[in-house]
């Protein structure tokens, strides 16, 4: 059997694009057999956002259904989800060869129906992990308890770093040895379809920002760079693409320093398109996460920005937060600095105005992130647990 002789069930939270929707985009460009796609708003979205179904033989969408207006109620929320999720598989009458839960509620589904003959392998996707979930703790016990139950029953755990098999086994006592089907699975990137700038049109006084803005994903430390920054590179400039709970304080940090007129904020843009092009005008990435407050949620994740820089050819100026910080420098795409704005500054002003340097950086950002193309990755994993290597 081929990949796209499989019939798969994905099931998932959305809110931006992310690797549930990589795989179902591989799929679909597969012209899989059957792919059903079941997505549900993550907790915190726009109430309007509604849980649907997508079922896609061979390329086309045959069927989608979006459910009614959901509950603002958390507990009610997540049975609904799980009710939605296994009675619109079953309504399909088909039996699968693969499930796809992606984060533990999604999986639990997935289990449930291995259990009823309706799949016959079922892989558990986990896009982050850290000790406290939930500041409640008896729900905090209850997520752990039931990552643990899907981490065993699960055919495999798709985990995008090694540093989350490692946080089980530390915070959890999960020794890798007993649940020994856990593989890594990291985000990939779509390098054959993006869309990169020459870069003699490149802007190369520029540096890029994109995610969330929250106080650990230090843009604050950029801003207050930003002064030094100047006194070297006059017109240099700082674009943020993103939203979140800290841009009011980033912005009336920038009020503060004087330096407006150096930054500007775009918001969240949903069009990857749109947000791409914006990006791949800037000469350097950004990814220079808080190491003073930095939780195990980064340090256990794959940070998807530092792929998005680099599949556009951005080298990479980052703290040693993320599991492969020193690998970027190792290869000659990226800059470790130190959570101090004198350490940004050095490695900007470095960067920026040597601009033989900037080229190789790019060509070897773009020879690096190739190892994590979309295909390549899906491609092996998929044959893998559906044996067909």
């Amino acid at each position: 059997m081929e990949i796209k002789q499989a019939k798969i069930a994905i099931a998932t939270h959305y809110l931006t694009y992310g690797p549930s929707q990589a795989l179902r985009e591989y799929l679909w460009q597969e012209k899989n057999n059957v792919l059903l796609f079941l997505a549900h708003p993550l907790a915190g979205s726009n109430k309007e956002d509604r849980s649907y179904f997508e079922l896609i033989e061979n390329g086309l969408i045959k069927i989608k259904k979006t459910a009614g207006r959901r509950s603002q109620n958390f507990f009610w929320n997540c049975l609904a989800e799980l009710f939605l999720s296994i009675k619109w598989l079953m309504a399909n009458r088909q039996k699968y060869d693969l499930f796809v839960g992606v984060d533990n509620w999604n999986c639990l589904a997935g289990l449930f129906l291995k259990r009823l003959g309706l799949t016959k392998k079922v892989v558990y996707y986990v896009i982050d992990y850290f000790p406290k979930r939930f500041d409640n703790r008896l729900l905090n016990l209850f997520y752990y308890q039931l990552d643990k139950f899907c981490v065993k029953y699960a055919d495999e755990t798709w985990n995008l770093s090694p540093n989350m098999a490692e946080a089980r086994e530390k915070f959890h006592g999960m020794s890798k040895e007993r649940y020994n089907r856990q593989k890594v699975v990291p985000i990939g990137v779509w390098f054959d379809t993006i869309v990169r700038q020459d870069f003699s049109q490149v802007k190369k006084h520029q540096a890029v920002f994109v995610g969330h803005l929250l106080e650990m994903m230090g843009v604050q430390l950029a801003i207050r760079a930003i002064p030094l920054i100047i006194k070297k590179i006059p017109d240099f400039h700082f674009l943020v693409i993103g939203g979140g709970e800290y841009e009011a304080t980033l912005k009336n940090l920038a009020k503060e320093i004087g330096v407006e007129s150096q930054i500007t904020f775009t918001g969240w843009i949903k069009d990857r398109q749109e947000r791409d092009r914006l990006m791949a005008d800037s000469a350097v990435g950004l990814a220079t996460f808080n190491t003073d407050i930095l939780d195990e949620k980064v340090k256990n994740a794959d940070p998807a920005k530092i792929k998005d820089y680099l599949v556009l050819g951005l080298p990479v100026i980052l703290t040693n937060a993320p599991s492969n910080a020193y690998d970027l420098q190792d290869n000659g795409c990226g800059l470790v600095v130190g959570y101090q704005a004198a350490s940004l500054v050095d490695a900007l002003v470095e960067m920026l105005l040597n601009e033989q340097k900037l080229a190789q950086y790019r060509v070897n950002a773009l020879r690096y992130i190739k190892q994590y193309n979309w295909p390549v990755i899906f491609d092996f994993n998929l044959k893998r647990v559906l044996n067909i290597l």
